[in-house]
């Protein structure tokens, strides 16, 4: 019986809710640029982020250098499917001026079929009335 106990406080302890632990850790190159891999959830924070650093460059005397570094430090936080992306563009396209907007449009139009397919699945996980639902009208 202690053995069952002990083995049922360990999967409880794995389910326990930890708010935000992965955006708790320093998920950021050492340019300060966030890590992404081209998942749907994340793109909105990463998006943000990037698209704040490249409105602190602009009004400089040197954004077109500015905006190549960005790019560079941008590139190097990229992997999976949005360093997949950024190859497609090519390097001369997004180290270019206005080449960071182009990367971030271009790899937000490479998740929306991948955010549709994931709501679709979540939603048909939610359609599903079994033992999950309190109510037992349902």
């Amino acid at each position: 019986m202690a053995s069952s106990m002990t083995s049922s406080s360990a999967v409880m302890e794995g389910l326990t809710y930890k708010k935000d632990a992965a955006m708790t850790q320093d998920a950021s190159t050492r340019g300060g640029i966030p890590y992404f891999d081209g998942t749907v959830g994340k793109f909105p924070e990463w998006g943000f982020r990037v698209t704040a650093k490249l409105s602190a460059i602009s009004g400089r005397d040197d954004v077109e250098q500015q905006e190549k570094e960005l790019a560079s430090k941008i590139l190097e936080g990229l992997s999976g499917p949005a360093l997949r992306t950024a190859m497609d563009i090519g390097l001369d396209k997004i180290i270019a001026t206005g080449g960071v907007t182009v990367l971030v449009n271009a790899i937000q139009k490479s998740i929306e079929g991948q955010k549709t397919v994931e709501t679709k699945e979540l939603f048909r996980e939610g359609d599903v009335k079994e033992d999950f639902c309190r109510d037992s009208t349902v």
